[in-house]
């Protein structure tokens, strides 16, 4: 794995500082991301009523739709892929600097090699931040959907989750 991104980042750029960047990043969306549990317990915590210590569901009674609970926890993700897609204007940079080493670059004659350079590891940071995103709103759909009681969950959750996370 090390020597792929090696040979897909600009030569003396230290890819592992960007990894650590990108694990810090995932780290922060994914905290962030749990704020869904706190709007998750109060939702649900409305769907009953208490005599004395006993717990009882509320007739009628209609969970807040997905959509509405998930609001921005996945935000963290979007933004995490559009830091690393920002890696791409640094390694531009990074060609232009000192020896201007993008001329060497040019005449090579792997015409991609350049671009590759520049494109691949930030574009794939960046798919695998809102892969994260996607999985974390799974994770997230499939708690909501074990977690609410049938009756009270919204009729158009099919229609309301798919568009949610897509």
């Amino acid at each position: 794995m090390r020597k792929f991104l090696l040979r897909h980042t600009p030569p003396g750029i230290e890819i592992g500082r960007e990894l650590r960047i990108f694990g810090l990043g995932a780290l922060l969306a994914a905290l962030y991301s749990c704020f869904f549990f706190g709007r998750y317990k109060d939702a649900y915590d409305h769907l009953f009523y208490y005599v004395g210590k006993e717990r009882y569901l509320a007739d009628g009674a209609q969970m807040v739709p997905f959509g509405e609970l998930l609001g921005t926890s996945l935000a963290g993700f979007v933004v995490l892929a559009l830091v690393m897609l920002c890696f791409v204007l640094y390694h531009y940079a990074y060609f232009r600097q000192g020896s201007r080493s993008v001329y060497l670059m040019k005449r090579l004659p792997q015409r991609g090699e350049y671009l590759r350079c520049i494109w691949t590891v930030p574009v794939l940071l960046a798919l695998a931040a809102l892969l994260l995103g996607v999985l974390f709103g799974g994770i997230y759909l499939l708690y909501y959907l074990h977690r609410t009681p049938q009756e009270c969950l919204p009729e158009q959750i099919w229609q309301e989750a798919g568009r949610v996370l897509l």
